[in-house]
């Protein structure tokens, strides 16, 4: 009869010279929404990302406890960066559309996430209908994507059409639930009257073995893995990756040179000036396939050139493959170059990317000196320390012209108290992102960043970043903020903070008496609702008092009273509630009797946090 939940906190225009975004099979054939598919020029991989059919995580269900419980899990869930783009694997025609933009049930009525930090509402999930080369009807899904409020039901798509990006996979403003990803499930059969929301789960039966996969104990609903579907559906279309893996590309200050067992390595460098060679190094691993690479190379984010090398020939499997594209005559910019591999008789595969940044000649350099004119990173805005912790909620937005506050600034906090911080940054004229690694006594905790952000041609005069741990835990604690400008993560600042023992281990919430039931569970965050609320019962009602508390830091026990015109007539204890090192927001407790007499009655209610027992309140109610 009591539960909890907690909280805490929470992103050249001259020639290459060398030694492959992924989603198309082969060449791209437009297509009509009702027509049906023939040849495999019509299918795509709903991310540029991908190098395979992926079916992580088709199938996992649970029966007792953790976020599958009672619940089978139908899609793949495919990690990818905030923002990706997702495209239709086919033509097809939009038949389901869930989302709304009300957050105030922590989009529970979407099933799909919050997308805090862009739009700040719930994502959406999609249902696309296509056909397969038999003619016979599937769905496709995409679940945790951005809302578009102007995207309709009845909208058509040709074969890798982008209908939406990945949204961010929050519970709520400030609780990430796990790493941002697309949901992706395949429907065997024409869209009937599946939920609009929360179609990434089916109901299994109470004898679902924990984490166990279809069919036992719990059926598909006609959901069908997502790679073994294409597979069998379109037998050609699953890719041979010609790789198993790749090291991150790196910035070279000179071509790369090979150690004598054809491994290649070269001298990193990370600031340019104009003119100055600039190579790329991208090394595979285990290769099989005879391939291609090509690189696709952007300024300040305008595509500039694309390049291809000759088909490279494997015999076996080669240990290392590389590829080194060049920058000849750099010219001043933000530069990215998008490298991919070619598979033989296959369309291209994206690796990775790298950025690099070139700077007008003499201004890096002290001309004859050889050192820096200025120091870097932190040439595109500047930090002057603006950095606190407070109590007060961090208020601001549109009505205050983007400025924000947080009132009552303060060092020092007590055991389950909301810690916020704001740090500031001025004169930002490059996109950036924020990352804050967290610690407590010296030890790693967790990391929360931002996505990019783009602050367009004229940059940002400012721009605030505010954290949040929602629910403190006693220790020293450090917030260390790092910006990145696309060449890596550097520390700005450390925000340092204390926190010590509470000395009231909770705080009262108040209760209701009503004749019930008592809704709420996992589907309302563990937040309860005493239905029929009341406080006059007949003789042999069921008369229920739902009694809450918050923000309790130490281990608890309740203890009921129940007494009629009165007169004692039956207690009891409840076991310990052990709350862990972090707390609990919330604590609930329901106590329960058939009134047998008319008259007044009380439901006394005492809490043991460890010294005895204390009265925290009582219920009143009349008996007719």
């Amino acid at each position: 009869m009591a539960h909890a939940t907690r909280a805490f906190v929470l992103f050249l225009l001259t020639l290459a010279i060398g030694c492959g975004d992924s989603r198309r099979l082969d060449k791209e054939v437009v297509e009509t929404a009702a027509s049906k598919l023939t040849t495999l020029s019509d299918l795509t991989y709903p991310m540029s990302s991908m190098t395979s059919w992926t079916d992580a995580n088709y199938g996992a269900c649970g029966s007792s406890g953790g976020y599958f419980a009672g619940r089978c899990h139908i899609g793949a869930d495919i990690v990818v960066q905030y923002g990706t783009p997702v495209y239709a694997i086919t033509a097809g025609t939009l038949v389901a559309k869930s989302a709304t933009q009300d957050t105030s049930s922590n989009c529970a009525s979407s099933g799909w996430g919050y997308d805090y930090g862009q739009s700040n509402t719930c994502n959406m999930g999609l249902l696309v209908q296509h056909y397969d080369a038999s003619g016979q009807p599937f769905v496709s899904v995409y679940g945790h994507l951005r809302y578009d409020p102007n995207l309709t039901v009845g909208t058509t798509y040709t074969a890798g059409q982008q209908i939406g990006v990945i949204g961010r996979w929050y519970n709520t403003w400030n609780q990430p639930k796990s790493s941002d990803h697309l949901h992706w499930g395949i429907f065997s059969g024409a869209k009937a009257d599946m939920p609009l929301a929360g179609f990434g789960m089916m109901p299994c039966s109470s004898s679902q073995p924990a984490q166990s996969t279809f069919p036992a104990g719990c059926s598909n609903n006609g959901f069908a893995p997502p790679g073994t579907f294409i597979t069998d559906h379109f037998p050609s279309a699953a890719p041979m990756s010609p790789f198993s893996h790749s090291d991150p590309p790196t910035i070279c200050g000179n071509q790369p040179t090979p150690d004598g067992s054809w491994y290649y390595s070269c001298y990193e460098q990370s600031l340019f000036e104009e003119g100055e060679p600039v190579w790329v190094l991208l090394r595979l691993y285990d290769v099989t396939v005879s391939h291609q690479f090509r690189v696709k190379a952007y300024k300040d984010d305008v595509h500039q050139w694309d390049w291809t090398t000759d088909m490279i020939n494997v015999s076996g499997t080669w240990q290392y493959s590389h590829f080194w594209p060049a920058l000849y005559n750099s010219t001043p910019g933000k530069w990215r170059f998008d490298l991919f591999v070619v598979p033989q008789g296959e369309s291209e595969i994206y690796a990775d990317n790298i950025t690099f940044r070139v700077f007008p000649w003499g201004t890096l350099y002290a001309q004859g000196g050889g050192g820096l004119m200025f120091d870097y990173p932190g040439v595109n805005y500047s930090y002057d320390g603006n950095a606190y912790t407070c109590v007060a909620p961090i208020e601001g937005g549109q009505s205050t012209n983007w400025v924000y506050t947080c009132g009552l600034p303060r060092a020092t906090f007590e055991q389950g108290e909301r810690v916020n911080a704001l740090v500031r940054l001025d004169d930002v004229h490059v996109n950036f992102r924020i990352s804050t690694d967290v610690y407590k006594d010296g030890v790693y905790q967790w990391n929360s960043s931002t996505g990019w952000n783009d602050v367009g041609q004229w940059g940002w005069s400012w721009y605030y970043y505010p954290m949040t741990m929602q629910t403190s835990q006693t220790g020293n604690w450090e917030f260390r903020v790092s910006v990145d400008e696309g060449y890596g993560y550097q520390l700005l600042d450390t925000l340092d903070f204390t926190v010590t023992p509470n000395s009231v281990p909770f705080q009262y919430g108040g209760l209701v008496t009503c004749t019930g039931p008592v809704t709420g569970g996992a589907e309302t965050s563990w937040v309860y609702t005493c239905q029929n609320v009341t406080s006059t019962f007949n003789i042999n009602d069921s008369a229920i008092a739902l009694v809450r508390i918050d923000n309790i830091t130490s281990n608890f026990r309740w203890q009921i009273g129940i007494y009629a015109n009165g007169v004692y007539q039956w207690g009891y204890t409840m076991d310990w509630n052990d709350v862990g090192e972090w707390g609990w927001d919330k604590a609930y407790v329901w106590p329960t009797s058939s009134v047998w007499l008319s008259g007044s009655w009380e439901y006394k209610i005492y809490i043991d946090t460890g010294s005895g027992f204390q009265y925290v309140d009582s219920a009143y109610f009349m008996v007719n």
